[in-house]
């Protein structure tokens, strides 16, 4: 797979082994390889520590390594865990070592709810659609047809199409939706 361009690496999830696994020679030449082969090895933070990061990075210093799920933050409006910022600190000091924010919804541990799959399949929907409008005639003519100019009283405002207004609106609704902002309790 290492031949294929769009192959960038890997992500590790499960930590079969238990804590031994890094210890275990095959994992280390695996991991070897991915560094040889000049791939990422993507740390997903349910199974693996900070401590595990920055032992693999010492380890392999040519290894790119991205740790996702903001490197396993637990963000519920408080101050961060002094150890957690000691552990981010301490593997944040590998030149190899990168951090990913991802994760933040299921990091929050906030009751996030997602819409239906019908209103969030045409919210998107309406976001796509207004996005391929633009890049049609992005494509078409060069730029894109802005159509609807309001002028008041010496008051402009900025010409937009219909692309821009349905890619604003569904993507409003989306938010709305997703954080449950009229949702009745």
């Amino acid at each position: 797979l290492s031949k294929d361009g769009r192959v960038v690496g890997i992500r590790m999830r499960e930590r079969p082994g238990g804590d031994s696994f890094f210890e275990n020679e095959a994992v280390r030449s695996d991991l070897q390889l991915l560094s040889d082969r000049n791939q990422t090895l993507d740390v997903l933070m349910f199974q693996y520590s900070l401590d595990d990061v920055d032992m693999i990075s010492k380890r392999l210093p040519k290894l790119k390594i991205l740790i996702n799920h903001v490197a396993g933050a637990d963000i519920e409006g408080k101050p961060a865990d002094p150890k957690w910022i000691a552990a981010v600190q301490k593997a944040a000091k590998n030149s190899n070592v990168n951090c990913k924010k991802s994760g933040l919804i299921q990091q929050s541990r906030r009751p996030w709810q997602s819409c239906s799959a019908s209103s969030c399949f045409f919210l998107v929907a309406l976001v796509l659609g207004g996005a391929l409008g633009n890049l049609t005639d992005r494509l078409r003519f060069g730029y894109v047809v802005d159509f609807i100019d309001f002028h008041y009283q010496g008051w402009h405002w900025p010409a937009f199409n219909l692309a821009d207004t349905v890619i604003t609106l569904g993507v409003i609704v989306l938010l709305i939706d997703l954080t449950g902002t009229f949702r009745r309790r």
